[in-house]
């Protein structure tokens, strides 16, 4: 009886941990889909701004933007770092280099993103302030197609050091730090109101934060 009493009991507990587990890959899958979502965005608009948007609006339930962005009436939690970098063809003069400013390249042709974005608006306003204006070549839709053009020799631009990151093998690029303070962007996760989102929503929201507590403390 004993026995019997005993397997029942080991049963119960690998089925809670097969569910256990079933769970927390769901959650794993909801939140790649979410950051996979949120970088397309992000990508297209430069700093997140639709997110910010769609996120006060209630069209979704969990953001991830850009520091850059007026974020009044949500809740903000840190993310992670998403520093600007400067991309060049791997046979520029540049190349040579590690780190430069802004004001190095304020006479090289660019690539950049589309009109309207926040990254083109913020670029613009920072070339304005070192006096000069931008010259561009061409403005596409994504950092990837930016870095992609890059590599053919036509410019240089500015992206994030993820989109960077991921460029470099296939599309022969450099990637150069920038020394100026507003390229140390951070992406924040936002919100309405984190004691209201709804069940669903509540899962990867605290996987997302421990993601950011992780990243915080490989920083410091």
């Amino acid at each position: 009886m004993a026995c019997r009493q005993q397997r029942d009991e080991q049963g119960q507990c690998r089925g809670r941990e097969r569910q256990a587990h079933r769970l927390q890959q769901r959650l794993a899958r909801q939140v790649e889909r979410l950051q996979e979502r949120n970088r397309r965005h992000h990508e297209h608009a430069g700093d997140g701004g639709a997110i910010v948007d769609a996120v006060r609006d209630g069209l979704c339930d969990i953001g991830i933007a850009s520091d850059a962005m007026a974020m009044n009436g949500l809740e903000t939690f840190a993310f992670r770092d998403d520093p600007l970098v400067l991309v060049a063809p791997r046979g520029d003069a540049l190349a040579a280099r590690r780190t430069l400013r802004f004001a190095d390249v304020l006479d090289r042709d660019f690539i950049g993103l589309v009109d309207g974005s926040a990254l083109h608006a913020h670029l613009a306003e920072q070339a304005r302030a070192a006096g000069a204006n931008l010259r561009y070549r061409a403005r596409l839709r994504s950092f990837d197609a930016v870095c992609a053009m890059v590599g053919q020799g036509v410019g240089v631009g500015i992206v994030s050091l993820a989109a960077a990151k991921r460029c470099a093998r296939g599309s022969g690029i450099v990637r150069l730090k920038l020394a100026e303070d507003w390229a140390a962007r951070r992406l924040l996760l936002c919100v309405r109101r984190a004691d209201e989102l709804p069940v669903y929503a509540q899962r990867p929201l605290a996987h997302l934060r421990g993601q950011g507590a992780v990243a915080a403390a490989k920083r410091s």
